[in-house]
């Protein structure tokens, strides 16, 4: 793996060896979430959810990527440095980052939900089927994890962070339409920007705001009283959207590409 050294102020590659644990503890944890459902009788098809949650674990079992575990130790934490093995000249030859268990992990923040659906003929006289929206969101405030000698902050911190850093907003926006035989739909998937890992100073760090789209169609075919035959179609990434440099190590960046999908089910 590529590893960024601020001991000496260069990058180079080290060997990164990951594994399980015999000696790790059982996690501990504290759960709040706090929310509410929204359905106005003045516009039927509407549903709002919001949630708050805050969570906390304590000796949260979790694998430090081998770039957090130097910075870990340039922090002060011995334990961290012992995973770090330097040649006679001071450089990286080799990180270990297998799971440990760290002292706390926290985060809390905001989720939203929103659905709304009403029949087509509202809007197209004698159009059948419905049409239908929904937004998925996540707002996180914070995400801090704590080794017992530092801590350190995870939101924003969204490129290649071991899937430790979080977007500071992020959600999906689907649009469709829904009949007896077909339906098809287009979604929006949105990451609010960030940087590649926001404990190094890169010139070239920063990720600005994604939008992928995806679209999608279905045919449903019946073919007696209780079974029915479906074909479906779906783009993924249509505009083919390239992921952020470097950013092969996070969940949130589409690092494939647009790609499609062709299926047939059966259901009886």
């Amino acid at each position: 793996s590529t590893i960024s050294d601020p001991l000496t102020g260069t990058s180079l590659s080290a060997l990164v060896i990951g594994g399980g644990n015999p000696r790790l503890d059982p996690e501990k944890a504290d759960t709040l979430t706090v929310g509410f459902t929204w359905a106005p009788a003045r516009a039927p098809g509407l549903i709002m959810s919001v949630d708050y949650f805050d969570i906390e674990i304590k000796d949260v079992i979790t694998q430090v990527s081998a770039q957090e575990t130097v910075l870990r130790c340039i922090a002060g934490n011995q334990a961290m440095c012992g995973r770090v093995v330097r040649d006679g000249n001071g450089e990286i030859e080799r990180i270990n980052s297998n799971y440990v268990n760290l002292a706390e992990y926290r985060t809390n923040g905001v989720d939203v939900d929103l659905m709304y659906s009403l029949p087509a003929a509202t809007l197209f006289a004698a159009m059948p089927g419905q049409f239908h929206a929904r937004v998925l969101a996540t707002w996180v405030d914070s995400l801090t994890t704590y080794d017992g000698k530092n801590s350190f902050e995870y939101v924003t911190s969204q490129g290649l962070t071991g899937g430790s850093g979080v977007p500071r907003w992020r959600g999906n926006a689907t649009f469709g339409w829904r009949g007896d035989r077909y339906s098809a739909q287009a979604r929006a998937r949105y990451l609010s920007a960030g940087v590649y890992n926001n404990q190094l100073q890169l010139t070239n760090g920063d990720i600005g705001s994604y939008v992928y789209w995806d679209v999608g169609g279905r045919m449903r075919l019946p073919m007696s009283a209780d079974r029915e035959f479906e074909i479906y179609a779906d783009i993924s990434n249509l505009f083919d959207r390239k992921s952020p440099l470097g950013a092969v190590g996070s969940p949130y960046y589409d690092v494939v590409g647009r790609y499609y999908t062709l299926g047939a089910r059966m259901r009886f």
